[in-house]
């Protein structure tokens, strides 16, 4: 995101009012109202920022955007919260791949998950 900042504050006559002369009220005017946009356009991009950041304290929603190059390190997935009940339906009806349903609960955390109408499960050792 470009900020336009910019377009107000090289419009701010820095040399103005000129020591040692009667300095016309206009240029007061009109350096104090590119200043006042200046401060409004910088209002909006924080607020923009603000509700665009990724927090570190909650949760965040990346609205379907694609994260590219992210390294993680302990973390987990959560796609959805099954019940016991509604994971065994599930594999009822044929569902489950390689017909087996695995849930990790070792460091790794990562449940199984459903996928365009398949189970997939992650398994891992600890070393």
């Amino acid at each position: 995101m470009a900020s336009t900042i910019t377009d107000y504050t090289e419009l701010i006559d820095i040399n103005f009012p000129t020591p040692g002369e009667d300095n016309d009220s206009q240029g007061f005017r009109t350096n104090f109202s590119m200043i006042k946009s200046a401060l409004d356009v910088a209002g909006d991009e924080i607020s923009t920022l603000q509700s665009n950041l990724i927090s570190l304290s909650s949760t965040n929603n990346f609205g379907g955007n694609i994260i590219k190059k992210a390294a993680l390190e302990n973390c987990s997935i959560i796609l959805k919260n099954y019940t016991l009940a509604e994971l065994s339906a599930l594999v009822d009806e044929g569902t489950a791949i390689n017909g087996t349903l695995v849930f990790v609960t070792d460091t790794y955390n990562c449940p199984a998950y459903y996928y365009n109408g398949n189970w997939y499960a992650i398994s891992g050792t600890l070393i």
